[in-house]
């Protein structure tokens, strides 16, 4: 009966849990550290992304993840709990904290310029800020905040302030003559 149980759930299912009911006996009658610990060491880098770091976790079976640098000193760790509150995050909370600290705080746009929708930690934002800066700026920030598992930006923009180009004067002239680009004609002329 046990035979028929194992081959209904699947022959790659029944090695795995076998595996890992041998694997927790035998921790389970450990007297040391080295009998107890997960071995190789799984770790993750500080740059490695926050989804990256939970899928190794879960498919290594793992509950902390230490963060080593590139000299292999470690830095930090990361556990199942600080991955589950960052993910875990409400969607109105997350939608409430990208109108109030990012785009009205942060970047001073009147909260109504942009429409911010979260399902899943999923934020869209829709709408059509002056300036194209502000809307890459503005995917960047919200791109870094906890909760945040992705972006679909709906933005357009009315200016595209990015292109700096020397040969037109600042319209505001804040800059004295002496410290403005010279013009393509002006290049020539030296």
């Amino acid at each position: 009966m046990l035979k028929e149980k194992w081959a209904a759930v699947g022959e790659h299912h029944g090695v795995l849990a076998w595996a890992r009911g041998r694997r927790e006996r035998r921790k389970a009658e450990a007297l040391t550290v080295r009998e107890l610990m997960t071995s190789p060491v799984i770790t993750a880098g500080p740059d490695d992304t926050l989804g990256a770091a939970a899928r190794l976790m879960h498919e290594r079976g793992v509950k902390r993840l230490p963060v080593v640098d590139a000299d292999g000193k470690v830095v930090g760790i990361v556990s199942r709990q600080d991955l589950v509150k960052i993910f875990l995050r409400p969607d109105d909370e997350i939608r409430n904290d990208v109108v109030r600290d990012v785009i009205h705080r942060s970047l001073w746009l009147d909260p109504r310029v942009v429409r911010v929708d979260v399902t899943d930690g999923v934020v869209t934002l829709e709408g059509r800020p002056e300036n194209k800066s502000l809307v890459e700026i503005l995917i960047g920030l919200v791109r870094g905040m906890d909760g945040v598992v992705g972006i679909v930006p709906r933005l357009s923009f009315e200016i595209d302030d990015t292109r700096v180009r020397p040969d037109v004067p600042l319209p505001w002239r804040v800059l004295p003559p002496s410290l403005r680009y010279p013009s393509p004609r002006q290049r020539r002329a030296r």
